[in-house]
């Protein structure tokens, strides 16, 4: 399979399979990835992880060549995965019932996705973890949209730090994203670097039914392939 440098693909699944299903994706995982799946403490996470991981090593494997079960994933310091001597860049995220995955060519990416729920003290939560651009516009959203809005934020967020590769040693309060279904997906501010946000693009997916998902990658002229 091969893929474009001015694509990025995107593969859907579900995570909730059958046990045959499931024991095809479990034969491909390595060692310590059975290990961190037999953490998970409800079997419906650890069915997630390992739905997610089986379908990611069967995707990676058409782009490599290599066997699922056959490749070996490096780790940065961060615990983000990739593949050494390959261009492939890849991230994935699940939630509920779904997982999503992307894939491209040379440039860093990441993806969430979350399943639309309630959230309890969800402005409390946002003044924990948004920064004060972000409240700002939540506390401006029709209370009939604020939870649609306060996903498309956290979507976003997560998908930028996932991008970067640092986990929460970025914090999440120290950048600003757009909140809300209408407004453009981008990076609005980082405190770090006043030129960084416009490098960036930021994809909005609509990937399932009652689920958000957000696309972030340092590549300004790609175009988004559903592969399945």
């Amino acid at each position: 399979m091969k893929i474009n440098k001015n694509e990025i693909h995107i593969y859907r699944t579900r995570t909730d399979l059958t046990l045959n299903e499931l024991s095809v994706y479990e034969k491909y995982l390595s060692a310590d990835e059975r290990i961190k799946a037999g953490r998970y403490k409800f079997d419906h996470l650890k069915n997630n992880y390992t739905a997610c991981r089986g379908f990611l090593r069967e995707i990676i494997s058409g782009y490599t060549g290599m066997r699922p079960g056959e490749i070996e994933f490096s780790y940065s310091e961060f615990g983000k995965p990739f593949l050494n001597g390959s261009n492939i860049r890849f991230n994935v995220s699940h939630s509920g019932k779904a997982g999503i995955i992307a894939v491209n060519s040379d440039d860093e990416l990441g993806i969430d996705i979350e399943l639309i729920r309630e959230v309890p003290d969800l402005l409390t939560l946002s003044r924990r973890f948004f920064s004060k651009t972000e409240i700002a516009e939540l506390n401006k959203s029709d209370s009939s949209k604020i939870t649609n809005s306060f996903f498309y934020c956290w979507t976003r967020k997560e998908a930028f730090i996932k991008a970067l590769g640092t986990g929460l040693q970025h914090p999440l309060n120290s950048f600003s994203v757009t909140t809300g279904e209408n407004s453009e997906p981008r990076i609005i501010e980082t405190d770090n670097d006043v030129n960084e946000a416009g490098k960036w693009k930021i994809y909005d997916l609509k990937a399932f039914r009652d689920y958000i998902s957000s696309l972030a990658i340092r590549a300004l002229n790609k175009n988004i392939v559903f592969k399945n």
